[in-house]
């Protein structure tokens, strides 16, 4: 069962040196190429033990909590499976991290688009004219989104040499969520889980993004997650899918889930 969520800050950075594209047999190795500024701010997004390289951008990050480290080491996960889930790709990350916390307790920096010059057939002998980053932060409990925005700003600012002219766009901002592991909410989520199943849930962190802080924020209320969707469902790809046994067994659940509420009378502590 989902106990958090990571929160989300997006950019699209746009690059342009000249006016239009360019003959690199002309132009080629005296002026400026945006594609080689590019892998340049993408090469140093991160330093050599894959941590994000942008100052501060880990000052504010709230370490797992005992219980979280105990609930995180009693989870059935299995490498090599994940692997085959990513379709072979390597492993790496973070140095000094597993696998799971790099997936839902750690910050990270992704490149998710990278633009530039001529895409198709053959090639095109030009300097090109612009390029185009496409980053996401997924981010974990205490860091403020508008926060790491400043930061990103910050540390793009210097990289860009005089004359070329640079525009970000932001591409919206989400909160990270976290309801606490022992909250009477999450207990009593657990316990219908267990009623319906016949097995306690394992608690996790999810690495995803959402509404979750802002639905606690504004109704005051605990977020509990009660999800059936299983990790080879084919989350946002082709062939998406639900097990109708689990999705039955869901419904179950949540009925469950309302008599578990209304035994617990501690049940709207704000999350702290």
């Amino acid at each position: 069962m989902c106990i958090g969520m990571r929160g989300l800050a997006g950019f699209d950075v746009h690059i342009r040196s000249s006016s239009t594209d360019l003959h690199s047999g002309v132009f080629g190795g005296a002026v400026l190429n945006p594609s080689h500024l590019a892998a340049e701010i993408v090469a140093l997004l991160h330093d050599s033990d894959g941590r994000v390289a942008i100052p501060g951008f880990y000052d504010s990050v709230l370490e797992l909590s005992p219980d979280e480290k105990l609930a995180m080491q009693a989870l059935p996960f299995n490498e090599s499976e994940f692997r085959r889930a990513a379709g072979g790709s390597p492993l790496m990350g973070e140095a000094g991290r597993s696998t799971l916390e790099r997936t839902g307790s750690r910050p990270t920096a992704d490149v998710v688009g990278l633009t530039s010059g001529y895409s198709g057939v053959g090639v095109k002998t030009i300097v090109p004219s612009t390029a185009n980053i496409k980053i996401t932060f997924r981010l974990v409990p205490n860091q403020d989104p508008d926060q790491i925005a400043e930061l990103f700003h910050s540390w793009l600012r210097p990289l860009m040499p005089e004359g070329v002219e640079v525009e970000v766009w932001e591409e919206g901002r989400v909160s990270p969520a976290l309801t606490p592991i022992n909250h009477p909410a999450v207990k009593a989520a657990s316990r219908s889980i267990e009623k319906v199943w016949g097995k306690a849930p394992y608690l996790v962190r999810e690495g995803g993004s959402g509404p979750e802080e802002a639905l606690g924020r504004i109704l005051e209320a605990p977020v509990v997650f009660l999800g059936v969707g299983l990790p080879d469902d084919n989350i946002h790809a082709p062939n998406e899918r639900i097990v109708l046994e689990q999705f039955w067994r869901g419904l179950l659940a949540v009925g469950e889930l309302w008599f578990q509420m209304a035994a617990t009378p501690d049940i709207r502590k704000v999350a702290q």
